[in-house]
């Protein structure tokens, strides 16, 4: 990152993404204290499939202790209490970085890359609600954000 880089600027950069971005500014949860060791680790794997490449993490968040904690209901996925664990603890933010991350590491690496062509988006599995016996809980698939979104991340983090 650049000098200049601000919170008040990535929340700014962030906010009119949506969805479950939009819902990490919800009551005030992104401040500098709340991101402080936030990125204390690395991305737990970057994997290609099928030609496209995703970006996976794994939590091992406890939420409410119950099953049904990890349900996402496909009609209405930001309703989930998995949608308000995310944007709890600014996860949205995170795999937003990372993906910026791979976007650069792509475009350096890989001939011929194309954002909306190579990436295929983000999973984060809750891996205390996975389970053989409910398929698809505890799994939150994040589509890619606009390139053009991607692109002004990006340009923050360079200082422009």
């Amino acid at each position: 990152m650049r000098e200049g880089v601000t919170l008040d600027g990535l929340v700014e950069v962030l906010r009119g993404w949506g969805g479950i971005y939009a819902k990490m500014f919800e009551a005030g949860r992104i401040s500098a204290s709340s991101i402080v060791g936030m990125m204390t680790g690395i991305v737990d794997l970057f994997f290609e499939h099928g030609g496209k490449y995703y970006i996976a993490d794994w939590k091992t968040n406890i939420m409410d202790g119950v099953p049904e904690s990890f349900h996402i209901d496909p009609a209405d996925p930001l309703s989930s209490r998995i949608a308000e664990e995310l944007a709890a603890s600014l996860y949205p933010l995170q795999w937003a970085i990372y993906t910026v991350a791979m976007h650069r590491h792509l475009r350096n690496t890989l001939p011929g890359y194309d954002y909306e062509k190579h990436f295929g988006g983000i999973r984060y599995l809750f891996v205390r609600g996975i389970t053989k016996e409910r398929p698809g809980d505890g799994t939150w698939i994040q589509e890619p954000p606009p390139l053009d979104d991607l692109n002004a991340l990006d340009a923050f983090f360079d200082g422009n």
